[in-house]
């Protein structure tokens, strides 16, 4: 597994269905990158509902193939305008899935796909947009193909290309990318652990990110020095912490000096963090909470979540005995 992106809906502008047609045709953009390297024929797999779930699943559209990706374009748009004309909430089932080659490398094609994901349980394992190659005997991944062949440069260039096309999204208001990751499971979408690069909108996003891998090493991972972080956050709002942190004149020239040590970069506008090794981003995550988050949480916040809850708890036991 490879790029996954979440996106999240402009509130108060537009309607469900014209948010669903811009993430449509914001995939087709990021099919629309690698067109001087794709190979044809692409092929077309729609339908509603999991595949995997006997019975429930309607067939729009399989392995149907085209030469060309403005056919693709028109043909998927197709598919998307017949299941709206039907039933505008089946498109809250669409999946839609588009196969083709890539020449990735001199004289290596590797098999790839992109995938738009609407209904919920794949949304939630895989975000709402993926992409990855297939595995073939020389890399697992478009992630490992990138480690491997230190295609470092080409993977900070589709996530610039998503920061672009995030733009002219947010200036139509009716859907905007939430985060865009470039890891090496689906957990890398709540574990930066997982990624090797990332792309948000600011550095707030990114510090939320942060936060989310926290708790995805203390309540999924179980891991003890992550259990206690988060448990001193937990009594304090996110935004509190994200927009105190960012606003601080020093944090984002410490916070470069943190990405140094652990082997990354960081680009400021579209905020995009890159890896230089498999490991970097896990380095980067320890180095941060050490530097920044275990000590806002001993010497500024000075409580924890279990703390107020038994302090509650005598408080509402002298009141229960008092009645």
């Amino acid at each position: 597994m490879t790029l996954y992106i979440e996106m999240e809906r402009i509130y108060r502008f537009g309607k469900w269905v014209d948010t669903l047609r811009e993430k449509l045709r914001f995939t087709l953009n990021i099919l629309n990158y690698f067109k001087d390297i794709i190979v044809s024929p692409i092929t077309i797999d729609a339908y509603l509902d999991s595949p995997i779930i006997e019975g429930a699943t309607e067939i729009l559209a399989r392995n149907v193939s085209f030469d060309n990706i403005k056919s693709v374009e028109d043909n998927v748009i197709a598919v998307f305008e017949r299941t709206r004309s039907k039933s505008w909430l089946n498109l809250f089932k669409l999946e839609l899935v588009l196969k083709f080659g890539l020449n990735l490398k001199a004289n290596e094609k590797v098999e790839a796909y992109i995938a738009m994901h609407n209904s919920p349980q794949w949304r939630s394992a895989y975000g709402d947009i993926e992409f990855d190659i297939f595995k073939t005997e020389n890399y697992a991944s478009f992630a490992d193909f990138i480690v491997k062949e230190k295609q470092y440069e080409l993977a900070k260039s589709l996530l610039r290309h998503i920061g672009l096309l995030d733009e002219e999204l947010r200036r139509r208001k009716f859907i905007r990318v939430k985060k865009a990751v470039i890891g090496f499971s689906p957990d890398s979408l709540d574990n930066i652990s997982e990624a090797l690069m990332v792309y948000t909108r600011s550095g707030e996003g990114f510090l939320s990110y942060i936060l989310k891998s926290v708790k995805y090493h203390s309540e999924v991972l179980g891991e003890k020095y992550y259990a206690g972080l988060y448990e001193s956050y937990k009594p304090v709002k996110e935004s509190i912490i994200i927009s105190r942190l960012w606003r601080h004149t020093g944090f984002i020239s410490a916070l470069y000096k943190v990405a140094k040590e652990s082997e990354v970069t960081i680009e400021l506008g579209s905020f995009i963090i890159s890896g230089h090794t498999k490991n970097s981003m896990d380095t980067f995550l320890k180095i941060t909470a050490q530097t920044f988050l275990e000590k806002i949480a001993k010497e500024a916040i000075k409580i924890t979540y279990s703390d107020i809850i038994k302090r509650m708890n005598m408080v509402l036991d002298k009141i229960s005995s008092q009645l």
